[in-house]
């Protein structure tokens, strides 16, 4: 899960304070989702967030719920989105787990579509594609566009 993508996004925002604020009520519906349908799932978030324990109680809050599943990653500002990508990378490498049990594969949550990392040359437009799950918040809480 792109956590801090999750975190800050908004259908509506009314302002830019309310666009940055983070909305752990959402982080932790994701969270949710992917615990009640049995499957393994990580939090991806940046370094700013490494210190948040002290900083917000609702991150130890759902530490403390979901256990371990929380990766601070470390560098700069978008570098969680570096090592979601290459998280997806390393357990495809040397296997093709997607053709032989579609439910080992591994998708990043995310609304966010890499355009710089495409850039970069690190990923295509179409690893994107076959890589992300977007996602929605409405009436019915977290609602991501495809199932796993």
């Amino acid at each position: 899960l792109d956590g801090m993508n999750i975190l800050r996004n908004r259908n509506f925002p009314s302002s830019e304070i309310e666009a940055m604020r983070l909305d752990w009520g959402q982080l932790e519906a994701a969270c949710l989702f992917f615990q009640r349908q049995r499957l393994m799932f990580a939090v991806f978030l940046p370094p700013l967030r490494a210190r948040a324990e002290q900083e917000e109680p609702e991150y130890a809050r759902l530490r403390q719920r979901f256990g371990d599943v929380f990766v601070c990653c470390p560098g700069g500002k978008s570098s969680d989105d570096k090592f979601m990508i290459n998280a997806c990378k390393i357990f495809e490498v040397g296997t093709d787990r997607e053709a032989t049990n579609p439910w080992m594969s591994v998708r990043i949550v995310t609304n966010d579509c890499f355009r710089d990392w495409q850039r970069a040359g690190l990923v295509t437009e179409e690893w994107v594609e076959s890589h992300c799950i977007r996602y929605a918040f409405c009436q019915l809480g977290f609602v991501p566009s495809e199932l796993v």
